[in-house]
């Protein structure tokens, strides 16, 4: 027995009392080095608890300051001042007049879709202070006085094409490549110099540390992919400011975040919120000013054009009717040519007829001779029976010389008869005259006889005188025939011959004619030849002057239907003017009130979900490292109840000669502090550095918030809370294992305590299980029940272990089911294209025709996407006071279904929809506390993602199971509720299952002019593995925390159940009991207890898992809530493992049982 004394002996001796002190401290260290092993099992299960509890404590509070330090060094706004219609100067300058702000800085920003690389992203184009313009190009940080950048590669821009990009995202982009602005939000010409820029940098922003996320829009996809930085003259100068960040007084010197900075930031916002109404009114005075000026400006500029325009309106119709008194001159003067010409034609065409005649005529007539002289050829060639005209002209002249001759003959005879028959024509002449005047005379009856016989005397001699000259006659009428007829012979001849020399000669003579005739023709063709170039000549004139006339009337005409238009146009441009400038004026004189939005950093995405993430890990800490304090209270517990058991003897000893219970209890709970105290320390000095530098580099993934050098800080409170929760749970348990003993008295405590008495157990009322139990079994379950406290100390600490393991694997299935059931699960479609805001239904039908025509896209559905902000209408858990929310409206309600499933997670139903529904996603429901029957208020955002306006509330009719972003479907008749547009539907989800034909089809919808998005899933996919992989750090810390935890628990509790029972194992040996049987008598109930407390470590695992899966969401992502069946057999396979281990151990301790220990029995 053990008779050193504890330090309150009595105090009369000094140096014995020293030696006792010296005794005590002795017997403390042979305690420790005897009981090693149970010492470094506390020391290792406080170590765990506090460093857990301090190291989670410290997470949080770590990330915060780590923020605010970045914060500080980049001098981050306090304040953020957004009016409805911008900023001016004067603004700013008022702002800076506000009791508690230091500094503010204006800025101008705008959003657009970009080409970066090969994707169009949704960015924001912000200009960097005035200061920024005289920096170093190649200075670290920027050197305005708000909300400084920080320099990662490259320069600062300079020229108004130049940029720097966010270095904390890769979108392929590199220094030296060029961003191409598609379109944005706003009028981006009357903003930007420029669309086109030049990477020159890259940058990081402690305004957009949330990398997954840097803002919301209502472009694209709803939120901002990246960031560009430009020159403050990359925008218009006449160019409002869009915000005005503000810096408080004494803020810097405060935790972003923390209740005091709050409070100083909260002051100031109220200041400022009083002085709203006086920005409102001297914003809108100054822009009324400002409009009003360049109104004044434009009305003079109007009169000034308007005087121009009609002067020269005036100018023109006096040189239109110059011109048309010339035309009509030049008519006049082409009439009279016109008719010269056509009197010209006219006397051509007579000269060319009677030409033509008087040849034809000739012709004919010189034909008619010819003719003629042939038939006079022919017949004199026939009467002569000649075969030419030489030869019947020889033969004509022969027949003439003879006839001639018989002429010459009958000349006298013929001269004879000529004379007689005159002579007889004479007397019968005057034989008639006679007889007249005889007949007279009778007749008369007056005449003379004598006269009338003298008469008829007369009248007989002349009468015989005929007789006697016709008897002549007679006699030589046969010569004078023959000479006649020889003389018409001869005439016949002569004429014969001259009509041969006549045809001789008109050989000649018509073949001169002949020429004559050709030569006159000749003659004739020429004059009338140039005649008609004359004429001709004289028609292209008139043709050139009648084009040169129509040209001239032509151009009257155009310049009487210009004159027309333009003066019409005029009157028109001038009238639409002067409405303008009236309607210019009534919107000056209507200008209201602007709103003016004060924010804080609570209202910054960026900030407020960094803030609230490190307040869930605080949330996280609260809860998550109990269970390692309730195991350190159970193990301590055991372990100080075996450690007292042990001393009974030597505590009624000292009870016995009269010391305290403190005094008696004071080597225990010293031996307990030193072992939780040791423990705290080297846990809290060791995890404070790991696990907050764990947890930050997992999260740095999504966050861009530089880590802090180690040695990380250590939080004096938190540290003595953890040291002081770790030491004062393992003391507490020391005292009540210590007390329980002190209670007894001194004889009772000298002597071992007896064995607990036997006593049946319920298994044995079941008689048909329990006689089929070996004795061994039946052993087993008796020690189970017969030792209530071990069995329930055993399985709390195992179960508790296996929770852990069980938490941590579920803590990865539930965060990598997001994938898995978002994209597949519920969302069908593989891609998205979006066409641009200004789309018609016309280019929006030509995509989808586009599309269908590849053959290889199918399953088209069109829906509306807008990008909105939402909000309940009661208690809200999220980060901000509204969330960013996808709103989509379905062009057909029955088509929905093949694109997204909308279900019930906890029935698995389907969730209807049709025109008149509304479905909000999961996440959004639970964030804002909305059920259906409850309403959804929907806001519209501006172009840099605020919500404004009052909102639209509608009712909800269902919730839907999702896990990426929030959603909320609303049919076309219920989003009449919200927009009276009917929408064109401008985004197309549809499914491109061969991907190797996705890269055609996405630069072909790119080269069309309206798609401004093309989006596959797998790329969404992608992205959301790369930020899913920040929690597989902190799931590895939970899985190997609760690892060490449970193999420290089932050794310690393994150790001490041997040591309790090395008496009895003594006897088993005694009786005969081989290794194995030993082994089995004692590794049975460690196995049947691992598996009880495994089985309710589960069950405990599956609530603990669903409450560290809650808390640690953030707002746009819901996690899986299924632990899969193989986390369940991998935390339970991994208990029973580590009591494998623990038995293995084991063996050896129970290998070196004495058996003569069983002699020390008390029974």
């Amino acid at each position: 027995m053990n008779t050193s004394l504890p330090p309150d002996a009595p105090r009369d001796r000094p140096s014995a009392r020293g030696r006792c002190l010296s005794a005590f401290w002795l017997e403390l260290l042979r305690s420790i080095r005897g009981s090693l092993g149970r010492f470094l099992a506390i020391l290792g299960i406080v170590a765990l608890g506090c460093g857990f509890f301090a190291g989670l404590q410290m997470a949080g509070s770590d990330m915060r300051l780590a923020a605010d330090r970045y914060y500080d060094a980049t001098c981050l706004w306090d304040l953020r001042v957004i009016s409805t219609l911008g900023l001016g100067d004067a603004d700013v300058l008022r702002l800076g007049q506000i009791e508690g702000v230091t500094e503010v800085m204006a800025s101008r920003s705008v959003d657009a879709m970009a080409q970066m690389a090969d994707e169009q992203v949704a960015v924001r184009i912000t200009s960097l202070g005035e200061e920024d313009a005289e920096k170093d190009r190649f200075a670290s940080v920027s050197a305005s006085r708000v909300n400084r950048l920080v320099l990662r590669e490259g320069g600062w821009p300079t020229a108004a094409n130049e940029c720097v990009i966010s270095a904390d995202v890769n979108r392929g982009v590199s220094v030296g490549d060029t961003i191409r602005v598609l379109y944005g939000s706003s009028a981006l010409d009357d903003l930007l110099q420029t669309r086109s820029y030049t990477v020159v940098g890259t940058v990081s922003s402690s305004d957009n540390v949330y990398t997954s996320n840097f803002g919301s829009t209502n472009l694209g996809a709803g939120k901002i992919d990246d960031y560009l930085y430009v020159p403050d003259g990359a925008f218009k100068h006449d160019a409002a400011y869009t915000v005005a960040y503000l810096k408080v007084a004494g803020a810097q010197d405060l935790q972003s975040g923390s209740d005091a900075y709050r409070t100083k930031v909260g002051s100031v916002k109220e200041r400022i919120e009083q002085e709203t109404d006086a920005l409102a009114s001297g914003r809108r005075e100054d822009l009324r000013k400002k409009a009003q000026a360049e109104l004044d400006d434009e009305v003079a500029t109007y009169w000034h054009k308007h005087d121009e325009a009609y002067d020269e309106l005036a100018a023109s119709k006096r040189r239109l009717d110059e011109a048309e008194a010339q035309i009509a001159d030049g008519q006049a003067q082409l009439d009279a040519g016109q008719r010269e010409y056509d009197a010209g034609v006219a006397e051509l065409r007579s000269r060319r007829a009677d030409a033509e005649r008087q040849l034809a005529d000739g012709q004919a007539q010189l034909d008619a001779r010819r003719a003629e002289w042939r038939r006079g050829v022919d017949e004199l060639l026939n009467s002569t029976q000649t075969s030419s005209l030489e030869e019947a002209r020889e033969r004509l002249e022969g027949q003439a010389a003879q006839v001639d001759a018989a002429l010459a003959q009958l000349a006298g005879p013929a001269e004879r008869y000529d004379e007689v028959s005159r002579q007889l024509q004479q007397l019968e002449a005057a034989t008639t005259a006679l007889q007249k005047q005889i007949d007279a005379l009778e007749a008369s009856g007056a005449a003379d006889p004598g006269t009338l016989a003298a008469l008829r005397q007369q009248l007989a001699e002349l009468m015989a005188q005929c007789d006697a000259a016709r008897q002549a006659l007679d006699a030589l009428r046969p010569a004078k025939e023959r000479h006649d007829a020889l003389q018409a012979q001869a005439a016949q001849i002569r004429e014969a011959l001259d009509g041969a020399q006549n045809l001789i000669d008109g050989a000649g003579a018509l073949d001169a004619a002949q020429r004559q005739l050709d030569d006159g023709g000749a003659d004739a063709r020429r004059a009338i030849a140039s005649g008609q170039a004359r004429l001709d000549a004289a028609a292209d004139e008139l043709a050139r002057a009648r084009a040169r006339l129509s040209a001239a009337r032509a151009q009257l005409e155009d310049g009487r239907v210009r004159y027309d238009d333009g003066k019409a146009e005029a009157d028109e441009r001038f009238a639409t003017a002067w409405q303008q400038i009236q309607d210019a004026q009534r919107k000056i004189d209507d200008i209201g009130l602007p709103d003016v939005y004060v924010l804080d950093r609570t209202q910054s995405e960026s900030a407020a979900t960094y803030q609230a993430d490190t307040e869930r890990m605080d949330h996280i800490a609260n809860v998550f490292p109990l269970i390692f304090f309730l195991v350190a209270a159970l193990v301590a517990l055991t372990t100080m109840t075996r450690m007292v058991e042990d001393d009974r003897v030597q505590i009624g000893t000292y009870k016995a000669l009269g010391y305290g219970k403190a005094a008696i209890a004071s080597k225990y709970l010293i031996y307990a502090a030193a072992a939780a105290g040791l423990g705290a320390v080297v846990g809290i000095l060791v995890l404070s550095q790991v696990l907050p530098r764990v947890v930050t580099v997992a999260y740095s993934i999504i966050y861009a918030v530089p880590l802090m050098a180690f040695p990380l800080p250590v939080s004096l409170p938190v540290a003595l809370m953890a040291g002081g929760l770790g030491v004062g749970v393992t003391l507490l348990a020391t005292w009540a294992a210590a007390y329980s003993t002190l209670r007894e008295a001194p004889a009772t405590l000298m002597l071992p305590r007896a064995p607990k008495a036997g006593k049946r157990i319920l298994l044995e009322n079941v008689g048909p299980v329990w006689r089929r139990l070996s004795f061994s079994w039946k052993v087993t379950f008796r020690n189970l029940f017969r030792y209530k406290r071990r069995l329930l100390m055993t399985v709390i600490g195992i179960s508790g272990c296996t929770a852990l393991l069980l938490v941590g694997f579920g803590m990865r299935d539930s965060i990598w089911d997001i994938i898995d059931l978002q994209f597949g699960s519920i969302v069908h479609y593989d891609t998205t294209v979006g066409l641009t805001t200004d789309a018609t239904e016309f280019e929006v039908a030509d995509v989808s025709d586009y599309l269908r025509s590849t053959g290889s896209v199918s399953d088209q559905v069109r829906v509306q996407q807008e990008n909105m902000q939402a909000s309940g209408t009661g208690a809200s858990t999220s980060a901000t006071s509204t969330t960013a929310t996808t709103v989509v409206i379905p062009q057909d309600s029955a088509a929905l279904p093949s694109a997204v499933s909308l279900r019930d997670r906890v029935k698995g139903s389907q969730v209807p929809f049709d025109d008149d529904a509304v479905v909000v996603s999961e996440k959004l429901a639970a964030l804002h506390g909305v059920k259906v029957g409850d309403s959804i208020v929907l806001y519209d955002q501006d172009d840099v993602g605020n919500a404004v306006g009052d909102g639209h509330a509608l009712t909800v009719t269902g919730i839907a199971e999702n896990y990426v972003r929030n959603y909320v479907y609303v049919g076309r008749e219920a989003w009449k509720g919200v927009s009276d547009v009917v929408p064109t539907f401008s985004t197309i989800w549809c499914n491109i299952p061969d991907a190797s034909a996705r890269a055609g089809i996405s630069s072909r919808l790119h080269d069309l002019g309206d798609v401004s998005t093309v989006i596959f899933s797998n790329e969404i996919i992608d992205q959301y593995r790369h930020m899913l992989t920040a929690v597989n750090m902190v799931v590895v810390v939970l899985i190997v925390s609760a690892a060490s935890l449970a193999f420290i628990v089932l050794y310690n509790l393994t150790n001490i159940n041997v040591d309790e029972r090395v008496r009895e194992i003594a006897s088993l040996k005694v009786l005969g009991f081989t290794r194995r049987e030993v082994y089995a008598y004692v590794f049975r109930e460690i196995i049947l207890l691992t598996l009880i407390g495994d089985a309710v470590g589960l069950a405990l695992g599956v609530f603990l898992e669903r409450f560290v899966i809650t808390t640690a969401e953030v707002d746009y992502v819901m996690f899986g809530r299924t632990i899969h069946l193989p986390s369940f057999a991998f935390a339970f396979v991994l208990t029973l493992v580590f009591s494998g281990v623990v038995m293995l151990i084991m063996r050896h301790k129970l290998d070196r049982i004495d058996m003569v220990e069983s002699l020390k029995s008390v029974e």
